[in-house]
């Protein structure tokens, strides 16, 4: 029997950004995830096999025990291998203060454990303040506090959401990311109304010819990615073998090997399905995956787990 082994979580529905491409800012759903039901929850055996887990909001860090939450993650999961922070950066002192502690506490949980912040990044600071509608310099403020404490358990990441207003300046982050020392990452702005609340923000997405473009520009520099093959071959030559078998039928293993768990405890098998599975409460329950119109889709959050756990998956090439 499989076992889970990437987790998503969305902690809180807070947010303090206002970005046009995610409508959670909107959300008058203000519950959090509890710490005492996950920590529960990650003691079934169903979860003893996580390596990776990913915290993102809303903004993760308004969190009240954001620090008791991800310490409890870290000491339930021994072994955890990578575990992610998404923030916007505007909470620079908090964001340090989490940061040293979770490195000082992973040195005595799991010395295996890398931690990586990824700190959003839009563009110069008027693309960056008109698509997040919030400081530009406090999320600076927030990378350069925590760039200090790089070291190979530790990295920074900016990463940036592409899409029609920022189009032009993926290559202005991406030198910023390497004149910081730190990494970067992209992805293509994206819409699930279970996760985003987004559906009516279409009109921010780039074309496919558009999206081709921007690949084909970042190919050499996303050459040692194993992500970046299968998003190509999917964007530009609508393939995708990863979650799709020769004869078109679904082998994604969503609910499987990785789970989205919802700020209000529902699981689901990913962001784009509102298909409960289980909750924070009961565990996981037996389910058949429902094949979604958007199938397949090419997420790092789904691409990723499939490429590292799933058995037969043969890595993409250009």
């Amino acid at each position: 029997m499989n076992k889970i082994k990437s987790l998503n979580l969305m902690i809180t529905s807070r947010c303090n950004s206002a970005c046009n491409m995610c409508n959670i800012w909107k959300s008058k759903n203000g519950c959090e995830l509890s710490t005492e039901k996950l920590k529960k929850l990650l003691n079934a055996s169903d979860f003893s096999e996580i390596e990776d887990v990913s915290i993102s909001g809303g903004e993760p860090l308004l969190k009240s025990d954001i620090s008791e939450f991800s310490v409890c993650v870290l000491k339930a999961l021994p072994k955890l291998k990578m575990f992610f922070i998404n923030t916007n950066g505007l909470m620079p002192e908090k964001s340090l203060e989490l940061a040293k502690y979770l490195i000082a506490q992973s040195k005595a949980v799991n010395r295996e454990l890398v931690i990586y912040f990824s700190v959003s990044i839009e563009g110069p600071k008027e693309i960056h303040e008109i698509i997040r509608g919030r400081s530009y310099d406090t999320s600076i403020k927030t990378v350069t506090l925590l760039k200090d404490l790089i070291y190979k358990n530790f990295q920074v990441m900016l990463s940036m959401t592409v899409q029609k207003k920022n189009v032009a300046h993926i290559n202005e982050v991406s030198a910023l990311a390497k004149y910081l020392g730190c990494n970067f990452s992209f992805r293509f702005a994206d819409f699930s109304d279970n996760y985003y609340e987004n559906s009516e923000n279409k009109n921010i997405a780039l074309s496919r010819e558009e999206s081709i473009k921007i690949l084909e520009q970042l190919k050499d520099m996303f050459s040692e990615d194993k992500f970046f093959p299968v998003l190509y071959n999917h964007v530009c030559h609508q393939k995708n073998d990863i979650m799709l078998d020769a004869d078109n039928n679904l082998i994604c293993q969503a609910g499987k090997i990785f789970i989205f768990i919802k700020n209000d405890g529902n699981i689901y098998p990913c962001i784009y399905s509102d298909q409960v599975i289980g909750n924070i409460d009961d565990g996981l329950r037996p389910f058949s995956l429902e094949r979604l119109k958007s199938c397949p889709c090419c997420t790092e959050c789904h691409i990723y787990p499939m490429l590292n756990y799933s058995k037969n998956i043969d890595e993409q090439i250009i």
